[in-house]
């Protein structure tokens, strides 16, 4: 996943509502938004170009330092998108859904 200037490492959990990112994996040059005036931030990112249907990621400072990845990529992307993974030879597809 990228948010244009930095690429993300990211875990996929299907039962994550959302997807977040760690406030400290962020780059100093990300854009972040704060739409509505409340506390909480989102930085929009993508699957590294691939895929033109960005989501907005929480902003997190609180996940433990025990998840190594820069954050979860959660149900709202994997809803907008056919995700195949090859576990044997460690290998991701994604393509886009279509609705008909």
């Amino acid at each position: 996943m990228s948010d244009g200037i930095k690429n993300y490492n990211m875990i996929l959990d299907s039962a994550a509502t959302t997807s977040i990112l760690k406030e400290q994996s962020l780059s100093p040059k990300t854009t972040i938004i704060n739409n509505d005036g409340s506390d909480d931030k989102f930085v929009s990112i993508n699957f590294n170009n691939i895929i033109n249907d960005n989501i907005e990621a929480v902003i997190l400072d609180s996940i433990p330092d025990e998840i190594q990845s820069d954050g979860i990529v959660g149900h709202d992307f994997l809803s907008k998108n056919i995700v195949k993974i090859d576990f044997k030879n460690k290998r991701l597809w994604v393509r886009f859904y279509e609705l008909k």
